[in-house]
């Protein structure tokens, strides 16, 4: 069934304009000699600060290396065709290099784009190329954990591959609920546990179980969940490409693979990903503590 979204009654481009100001004035100090070995980590998921360094660092590579990002980012296009959608104002959330920004702005020309990472190199790439002047882009260093956007004020918000990057995705559902206006659209991809079980062996899978990310969305405060996974198995015709499209990436690290230990992974030269793909729908902002939403129409008449 199609959904109308519209965002006529909410007047906030100048919200969206101020937090792009504010966060073009604090982008920090980039490094050009910050080595790879800078975003290691010890667990299967880096910390906010560690992801922004990884992603720094592989920014100036990652178009070279993003075939999965690409591919899942189109295959939320495929999803998104049925649906009959005309937003008005769209976040793209983990934007990286910002191509699936690029995608959204040709798509929809009616609407304003908000670019979201934590990485200020990867923003500086996606910004590159746009109009200094009279753009519908706009870039905003953020983290997915506490967005600095007003209650309601997306008709569509597009997560590609960035939960596979948070290792507890409730808060962030949170701030989207909240920042999704009533019917608006989320989109969103990510990996399932099987992804890169060619390289942990028997390690655990960092990556959650669709079921659990359904539960968490309806937690937050979506509605109407819906998710699928496609099987995805790349061919490398050696170790060492695919050793390269795993750091240029920036995967790397949450594949369970030590940034020195990579052996293991030229000798794989194959991989299998399980790439889940899921919308959900905005249901507005949720209750006070303490406080319910009935529908009028929900609301029986009392009987003599």
């Amino acid at each position: 069934m199609a959904r109308s979204l519209s965002a006529e009654t909410l007047n906030i481009d100048w919200i969206l304009a101020r937090a792009t100001r504010r966060s073009s004035r604090h982008f920090p100090a980039l490094r050009a000699d910050l080595p790879y070995a800078h975003a290691r980590m010890d667990t299967q998921r880096p910390d906010s600060h560690a992801v922004r360094c990884l992603f720094d660092a592989v920014a100036d590579d990652f178009a070279a290396h993003d075939f999965v990002h690409r591919r899942t980012f189109d295959g939320l296009l495929e999803r998104l065709q049925p649906m009959q959608v005309e937003p008005r104002r769209i976040l793209d959330l983990g934007c990286a290099v910002g191509d699936g920004s690029r995608a959204l702005t040709k798509r929809f020309r009616r609407a304003r784009v908000v670019s979201v990472d934590l990485a200020a190199r990867m923003l500086q790439a996606a910004r590159r190329g746009r109009p200094r002047f009279l753009s519908r882009r706009a870039e905003v260093q953020a983290d997915a954990h506490r967005l600095p956007f007003p209650v309601g004020c997306f008709d569509l918000i597009v997560a590609n591959q960035l939960l596979p990057w948070i290792e507890n995705p409730d808060p962030v559902f949170a701030e989207i609920a909240r920042t999704l206006r009533q019917e608006g659209l989320l989109l969103f991809s990510s990996l399932g546990p099987d992804s890169y079980a060619e390289l942990r062996g028997a390690a655990p899978s960092p990556f959650p179980d669709m079921h659990d990310v359904g539960d968490g969305l309806v937690r937050s405060g979506l509605k109407d969940p819906v998710l699928d996974v496609e099987q995805l198995r790349i061919n490398y015709s050696s170790g060492d490409k695919l050793v390269a499209d795993l750091r240029g990436s920036g995967v790397l690290p949450i594949t369970g693979v030590s940034g020195d230990d990579t052996a293991g992974v030229i000798a794989a030269k194959d991989i299998t990903l399980e790439l889940v793909f899921g919308h959900a729908w905005g249901d507005g902002p949720p209750n006070p503590p303490g406080e319910y939403r009935l529908e009028p129409g929900n609301i029986g008449r009392r009987r003599r």
